[in-house]
């Protein structure tokens, strides 16, 4: 299987094809669609999934054509039921998001998620196998989500006027980071770089001073130890920490913590992200900008 996007579009297919490889064991590959066209692959038994909000994506179009040259089965997730992507690929699932205003894409991203974790679903009752979680649970897992608005608030106004800032997370919390890196950087301008934290040590702990802010992200307790191992070490060196997590216990040990509901862990993106997201649009209105419109980009990519 591969899953196939741009930007937004491709952090909602990375947790996508985390999770197909965690419950059904498929060999999956997750590729940017303007690497996927220069790669020598062998499609012709292989089933695609091409993710774009708009269908509209020039880079993931040529994917979709050139994947179906090959003989390969494809499959548009996208939120236009009237797109390019939907006349070329065999099958279409329509994220049914409404009109999304925002370049940032957050309501797009949800939707995918969404979808992404109803496919999951399905896939379980072809595989005959029970996943954790269930439809219902979709249901119930954006709820409660305000409480944390003041913080996020208060952390906005610490970060607003930094030049660089730093999003950490392990597994899945490490895709929950990149999207939140990507949210703030294209609304805020801010230059901000996603980490996994078992990478730290490997280059990018050099980084780390007094001067330094890192975003962590921490939802799957068998994690934990690790992470906040990464945690002590970027704390040693001066960084100021913000932590998303449902673990009340750590509080304490960040200098700001941002408390998320406790959901089943694989429903963890979920809720983290929407953190993530609230903090980019009170930085950007902080900074007097509009987090809709930033500045050089465009809500569809239609040149490669």
């Amino acid at each position: 299987i591969f899953v196939v996007g741009c930007g937004t579009a491709l952090h909602a297919g990375e947790i996508f094809g985390r999770l197909l490889e965690k419950f059904f064991n498929l060999n999956v590959k997750v590729c940017f669609a303007s690497e996927f066209l220069y790669e020598n692959k062998k499609l012709n038994n292989s089933l695609c999934f091409f993710i774009s909000q708009s269908g509209e994506t020039a880079d993931t179009i040529s994917c979709a054509v050139l994947a179906k040259n090959k003989g390969a089965k494809t499959v548009a997730i996208t939120n236009s039921k009237q797109s390019t992507i939907t006349k070329i690929c065999d099958l279409n699932i329509f994220t049914q998001a409404g009109v999304e205003v925002s370049v940032a894409s957050t309501k797009a991203y949800m939707a995918q998620l969404a979808v992404i974790y109803y496919l999951l679903t399905v896939f379980s009752n072809a595989f005959e196998k029970n996943i954790p979680f269930l439809q219902k649970d979709l249901k119930k897992v954006l709820r409660n989500n305000n409480k944390n608005n003041l913080m996020l608030e208060e952390i906005s106004n610490k970060i607003k006027d930094k030049k660089s800032l730093f999003f950490v997370g392990r597994g899945i919390d490490y895709l929950v980071a990149k999207e939140g890196a990507l949210k703030l950087k294209e609304v805020s301008y801010i230059h901000c770089e996603a980490f996994a934290g078992g990478e730290l040590k490997h280059g990018s702990l050099a980084l780390i001073d007094d001067s330094s802010f890192a975003i962590c992200v921490l939802t799957q307790k068998k994690l934990l130890s690790k992470m906040m191992s990464n945690i002590i070490e970027m704390k040693s060196r001066g960084a100021k920490i913000v932590l998303i997590s449902q673990f009340l216990n750590l509080e304490g040990k960040v200098d700001y913590f941002v408390h998320i509901p406790r959901k089943k862990c694989d429903l963890m993106p979920f809720c983290a992200v929407l953190s993530l997201q609230k903090l980019a649009l009170f930085c950007a209105q902080k900074k007097g900008l509009n987090p809709d419109m930033p500045r050089n980009l465009a809500k569809s990519v239609t040149v490669e």
